[in-house]
């Protein structure tokens, strides 16, 4: 992720990475299979000022399948193979902390799972949107280019 330091408390940023989903709802994928994608997304932080920085931020953008995998869904008393992807609208949130340019988060991300034939969003059950939520926590560290 590029990052751009605004002012003294918010930073806007640019970023890509490849994101590997195991399970939706709780449903855990045969034999080792990932849905894998790579979301595309813009970040906002907003931090206190200071020696060490509390922080804030969120991530908005789209994601792209690299692949697809079948699951099984039950339509009645039938058992249907679908394909699925991880496609379409992209979000997270985190909150951390920043000493000498490291930072430690705790946060989510979240992506649409669509239909690989159709495009079109999987609704469960109880007719909620079908999403992978993941939490995480995360190192990173920022090298300063002045």
């Amino acid at each position: 992720m590029a990052e751009y330091q605004t002012g003294r408390c918010l930073s806007l940023g640019l970023g890509a990475e490849y994101y590997g989903i195991r399970h939706i709802n709780e449903k855990v994928f045969s034999s080792g299979k990932y849905l894998n994608c790579v979301p595309i997304y813009g970040n906002v932080r907003v931090n206190t000022t200071g020696f060490t920085k509390f922080f804030v931020e969120v991530q908005m953008g789209y994601a792209i399948p690299t692949n697809q995998i079948n699951i099984n869904q039950s339509s009645g008393t039938v058992v249907v193979q679908t394909p699925i992807q991880a496609k379409g609208f992209y979000s997270g949130a985190a909150v951390g902390i920043n000493f000498y340019g490291n930072n430690i988060s705790v946060g989510f991300n979240s992506v649409d799972i669509t239909n690989a034939e159709t495009n079109q969003s999987i609704y469960s059950g109880n007719n909620r949107k079908l999403l992978a939520t993941d939490f995480y926590l995360r190192y990173s560290y920022a090298f300063p280019l002045n």
